[in-house]
């Protein structure tokens, strides 16, 4: 075989055998990564991983907590952070349409206010997940989101990003 063959020898993957993700599946962003899937086997995508409070949000926050840390500190909790903040599986077109701070919903303002205090992020939590529930409750999604951010609402995000942080120094 030469250098230009188009058959592959190893690094194959086999099919992806998770489950569709269901919405109200809530739990950390890296967990829901790994026990579903967002997508049809034609690559439509149908769910989306919503991180409540956003994912910037929680980013911030580490900086507000931890003002003084390294940018290789800041570096390493950032992945931690991201896998670990928790997310409610929501459809990809609530999500677009309806999150506060989906894409570039969210400002720069906006993220700086949610991550000023542990009561400004329940109050983001709060704000981000009415907007949601309001649109869900016309679906079939909405009981099953309602479940979801009560339980996501137990979560204690400062001491998440504790840990994170803590790890990285």
């Amino acid at each position: 075989m030469g250098a230009n063959s188009a058959t592959s020898t190893g690094n194959k993957q086999g099919p992806d055998t998770k489950p569709m993700h269901k919405c109200g599946e809530v739990g950390s962003y890296g967990s829901l990564c790994n026990s579903g899937k967002a997508s049809r086997a034609d690559g439509s995508r149908v769910w989306e991983r919503d991180h409540v409070p956003a994912k910037a949000t929680l980013f911030k926050r580490a900086k507000v907590m931890f003002n003084t840390m390294s940018a290789d500190v800041y570096e390493c909790a950032k992945g931690k952070i991201e896998s670990r903040g928790m997310a409610i599986v929501i459809p990809r077109k609530s999500h677009r349409n309806f999150s506060k701070t989906c894409g570039s919903k969210n400002t720069k303002t906006q993220i700086r206010q949610d991550a000023k205090s542990k009561e400004s992020m329940t109050a983001a939590v709060n704000r981000d997940t009415k907007a949601l529930q309001d649109h869900l409750n016309t679906t079939d999604c909405g009981p099953a989101y309602a479940a979801a951010v009560k339980e996501l609402k137990k979560f204690d995000f400062d001491q998440m990003i504790r840990d994170a942080v803590n790890e990285c120094k």
